[in-house]
Parts: structure tokens; sequence; C-alpha cells
């Protein structure tokens, strides 16, 4: 932001996520421009711990998908995030207006929407020039690693909670075999792997006021996966 720039509002807490501090501020221009609204957003580093490779996905998916995209406002020093002086990094989006987040479907036209907005945002990424996305979160997807994570976390059972769990445990012991199946399909060379959202869920899309999708918030997951994944996400939040 403008250097010259005084704060007209403090920010404050906005939104309902749970990984990173979000706040909404009003920045007043030192000349006669009008005030405009930003969404800062502290970067929790104990799950996203590079975060020079998240920032570089997210400056270039932003810059080869603005339409589907809020605009990542770069710091004064060009990159595409800053650090304060306690060492906590920050990035900041221009506010998208008249839009809006919502938690559930509403209508069959609704869903077609969110649909859209997701195939649309996928289809955009198809064509993004390489080199490879940032793997920021290694494994996030790979189902065997988390049944590994699940037998690891039963067979400790650190605060005796197994027992009140059985029925929830035996349903997804029972269904392991069909964990490896996107994996497999991938190692066969039947399913391409491509930049997909990672966490397709219906409150990471803004919508207008006549239901049409704006734009794609919550990108930090976005990075090489399955196209099934993002599907599977959207269908079970929708």
């Amino acid at each position: 932001l403008d250097k010259n720039a005084a704060t007209s509002a403090n920010p404050a807490p906005n939104g309902s996520g749970h990984i990173n501090r979000t706040f909404l501020g009003t920045i007043a221009p030192a000349g006669a421009g009008a005030p405009e609204r930003f969404v800062f957003q502290q970067i929790n580093e104990k799950i996203f711990r590079d975060v020079p490779g998240l920032m570089d996905n997210i400056r270039r998916i932003t810059a080869h998908a603005p339409h589907v995209t809020p605009a990542l406002v770069p710091a004064r020093a060009g990159g595409p995030f800053a650090r304060d002086a306690a060492g906590a990094a920050w990035r900041v989006y221009r506010f998208v207006a008249g839009a809006q987040s919502r938690q559930t479907i509403e209508s069959p036209a609704q869903a077609r929407e969110v649909a859209r907005a997701f195939g649309a945002f996928q289809q955009t990424l198809a064509t993004l020039p390489g080199p490879r996305l940032h793997e920021v979160l290694p494994g996030f997807h790979d189902t065997r690693q988390r049944y590994a994570a699940l037998h690891e976390a039963i067979a400790a059972d650190a605060t005796n909670r197994a027992a009140d769990a059985r029925d929830e445990i035996a349903f997804a012991l029972a269904r392991e075999a069909e964990a490896g199946v996107l994996l497999d399909l991938h190692a066969a060379g039947a399913l391409p792997e491509r930049v997909v959202h990672n966490d397709c869920k219906l409150n990471n899309l803004l919508l207008d006021a006549a239901g049409r999708a704006v734009c794609v918030l919550d990108l930090a997951t976005t990075m090489p996966g399955f196209a099934p994944c993002d599907f599977g996400d959207m269908v079970r939040t929708a």
C-alpha cells in the first residue's frame, strides 16, 4: 500500500476461517481519492511453513486468473507478502464488495452456479504456465498417508477415546481398501495431475446478490492434485 496513505478505520476481524487471522480495514489515500477496503491476513506459519512458496503460488494464480480470484496487493518492496516488526507474515487482498460466502446451498440453481464457478477455476488454471506450483502441504490428499496416521492414532490412543469412537473407527477401516484408488489411477497414467483448489468447499466461493459467482477464495491450498478430490469436496459441502 502507498506509504503516504492513512488508515481511516481500525481493521476488524472478518470472516469465519480458522487457520489464518483475517481483518477488514479501510485505507484513505493521502490525496482526494475515495477510501478503499482491504482484507489483511496473518498467515498461520504453523500450518503453512513455506511462506515464500505459498505466496509465490498465490501471486501466480491471481495474476493468471484475475477474473475468478481476488486481487492480491503487493508489498511496498514488490513481493507478494510482508513481515511486520514481530516477524509475522501478512498478505493483503482488495475487498470484494457486494458479494458474500454461503454456508449452505439454498437452491438447485445455486448449486449449479457453484459447480460452474469451481469448474471455471480449474479450467482457467489448466493453462497456468510452468514451473509446477509449490506443494505447500505435502500429502494433503494422500489418503494412504491419512490412513497410516489413523492407525498410529488408534494404536497410541493417547487420550483414551478409541473405545468411544469404536463405530466410527470401524466405518473408516472398512473402507480402507478404497483409499488408494486415485493414487493408483495416477500411477498407471489414467488420472492426470492438475492445478486444483484442494479445499473446494461452498464457503470458499463468493456469490453476489443475484447468486452469481464472483470469485474463488482461500487459495492457499491451490497446488498440484486430482480433479476428483475437488469434485468430492464440493459435493460433500453442498
